[in-house]
């Protein structure tokens, strides 16, 4: 198979979808638009049953709901203003820019479901294997997703729904929309609200603000625990966004930074450097919440190369020469995964040890994509099991519903040994049934579901993919994490005992 501009785009995106780089593809739209409201939004679903975003508590009947107004407040102004929703015990909000409380069914008022099956798009990429392979990285598949997502949905329809709802799966695939990954995004987006008018979207490539930005407006929910949406993003869109499996970049580099340093792998002899991509969302993460985890310690970042995620195999080797020649010992890459970086430095003999997190795949890609001798020395967290252990020792299932999650695949004809497939394939159970348990939590399952799903559920979601969760207090929900280094004597990584996340 030769290497087309479009194969070697297309597994970049892959690559990307596991390491939450996709962000950096393309530019990022400004948050607010001139009026201070989310680039005109047509409303935002006011928080169901009273408050909320994160934390103003309660939700569980009273007060009318908000009706969907101009949009979310930004910085530069006040939120849009919008009809407010009609007088009701329910407190649920009203459509954009309408009125009128929903129904209420049940104890506590809780919003009735409607008894049409709630639309879920689920959007991914096909051609992602083959195109993978042709760059060398075998060891990435991502299996079928549309088989995957089909087989949960049609597992969680035949054990009743969502609280008695079915779900309707609507697909769109990256591949019909070119070759960038933001045009992608915006002919899926368009695809899936306005011909299949979703109610949700599930889906674990990643995202820049704009192209989240596409479905707020629309007022459709979005879960992705590979979403490369900042911390405080995240706050700001607490009733349209789900991600219980996800460790927010912002809190990430706090948590990695405190471990690194208690073990002794960074030190005040420390010469690092970082690795990122040229968006702002990641320019954000390591001015403000690294640069702030590092000075805690006295430390400060000496080298920061910033590359094009189109062009990182091809950049590799000029951020080997810069970090190099500035005497960089330790490596700390921030949304962009050091693949090709460890690669171009092992054809200079060039070997730093390299800071390691979950959405890399350091056991499931690096361990059989990078060089043995770049990997020596690597250190850092991991919460996601297959993501994480390669030929390593792996603990034992994480819940009950990890085993149901692979029950389910291997019934529908997607079993696998591939570690990155069963990686992904643990994601996109954690997302779906993190919207049954809150269904079933809740006892409905309105279309508004992710504004009702984590205040409801806090810290008792069980998790397929990750070790704890708790999203009482913020949309990532990822709370725990195993110290992750690499042992010379197997050549793979190794977990350590269970710690609790920043």
């Amino acid at each position: 198979m030769n290497v087309t501009p479009r194969h070697r785009r297309a597994a970049w995106v892959a690559v990307a979808a596991l390491v939450l780089a996709t962000s950096a593809c393309g530019s990022t739209v400004q948050v607010t638009g001139a009026d201070g409201t989310l680039a005109g939004a047509e409303g935002s679903l006011g928080a169901p049953t009273g408050v909320d975003p994160l934390t103003g508590d309660p939700l569980a009947g009273g007060a009318a709901g908000a009706g969907g107004g101009g949009g979310l407040a930004g910085s530069g102004g006040a939120a849009g203003s919008g009809t407010t929703g009609g007088a009701g015990s329910t407190g649920a909000p009203g459509a954009p820019g309408t009125s009128g409380a929903q129904p209420t069914t049940g104890p506590g008022g809780v919003p009735a479901a409607p008894s049409t099956p709630l639309k879920v798009g689920v959007y991914y990429a096909s051609g992602v294997n083959e195109a993978a392979e042709a760059l060398g990285l075998g060891a990435l598949s991502v299996g079928d997703t549309k088989a995957q997502a089909t087989a949960l949905a049609d597992d969680i329809n035949a054990n009743g729904g969502l609280a008695g709802r079915k779900i309707q799966l609507f697909f769109a695939d990256a591949s019909q929309y070119g070759s960038d990954a933001n045009a992608a995004y915006e002919g899926a987006c368009r695809r899936l609200v306005e011909d299949d008018d979703v109610d949700l979207l599930v889906t674990f490539a990643g995202m820049s603000i704009g192209n989240f930005e596409c479905f707020v407006k629309a007022g459709v929910g979005v879960v992705n625990d590979i979403s490369n949406i900042p911390d405080d993003i995240q706050a700001q869109w607490a009733n349209l966004m789900g991600a219980p499996g996800d460790l927010a970049a912002h809190r990430l580099m706090g948590t990695l930074v405190d471990y690194l340093w208690s073990t002794k792998w960074l030190t005040k002899d420390s010469t690092i450097g970082v690795y990122t991509y040229d968006d702002a969302a990641n320019s954000a993460t390591v001015d403000g919440p690294l640069k702030a985890a590092l000075a805690k310690y006295g430390l400060k970042v000496k080298t920061t190369v910033a590359v094009t995620a189109q062009n990182a195999v091809s950049q590799g080797g000029s951020v080997v020469l810069r970090f190099a020649s500035d005497g960089v010992d330790r490596v700390l890459p921030v949304g962009a995964s050091p693949l090709f970086v460890m690669n171009a430095a092992e054809s200079q003999g060039y070997r730093p040890d390299y800071a390691l997190y979950s959405s890399y795949g350091p056991g499931a890609l690096l361990e059989s994509s990078a060089p043995k001798a770049q990997l020596e020395g690597a250190a850092g967290v991991g919460w996601a099991p297959f993501y994480d252990i390669g030929k390593g020792k792996r603990p034992g299932p994480v819940s009950s519903q990890e085993t149901r999650c692979f029950s389910v695949m291997e019934k529908a004809g997607q079993g696998t040994t591939s570690n990155t497939t069963k990686a992904l394939q643990a994601t996109m159970c954690n997302m779906f049934f993190y919207l049954e348990q809150a269904a079933d939590k809740i006892g409905s399952a309105p279309d508004n579901l992710l504004a009702l799903a984590r205040p409801a559920l806090r810290n008792t979601f069980v998790s397929p993919s990750t070790f704890k969760v708790d999203v009482t207090n913020r949309v990532d929900g990822v709370a725990a994490f195993r110290p992750l280094t690499f042992e010379s004597g197997c050549s793979c990584f190794q977990y350590g005992e269970l710690r609790a996340a920043n």
